[in-house]
């Protein structure tokens, strides 16, 4: 099956650098939106899979509507229920998050 490259976005190449990842996140398919939290499953990444693993099924569903559906902060936000701004306070917490375990998986957990 053929990886299909998502979108990067400023913030995204900024964590991409900082996982030191040399090629942008790549999604295995296309996924449907009722697997969004079986999202982990279709990251081509081990390492970036088993952070993305351990977000709740709230902030992958905000991971996918930017990078796979390419929607807007306020779009998203309007989904949720909450400002853009907020959606972009929390995509900003997400990407931290996903950076610590990221990086705490390669130093074996400590």
């Amino acid at each position: 099956m053929q990886a299909k490259a998502i979108p990067i976005y400023p913030m995204e190449l900024q964590l991409m650098d900082r996982l030191q990842l040399r090629q942008p996140a790549r999604l295995l398919e296309t996924i449907p939106i009722n697997q969004i939290p079986h999202l982990e499953d279709y990251i081509v990444n081990d390492r970036l899979s088993d952070a993305i693993a351990r977000l709740n099924d709230e902030e992958k569903f905000v991971i996918y509507c930017k990078t796979v559906e390419t929607m807007t902060d306020a779009e998203i936000g309007s989904l949720l229920g909450r400002s853009r701004s907020a959606i972009s306070k929390l995509r900003h917490r997400l990407y931290q998050k996903l950076l610590k375990v990221y990086q705490d998986d390669a130093n074996g957990g400590n």
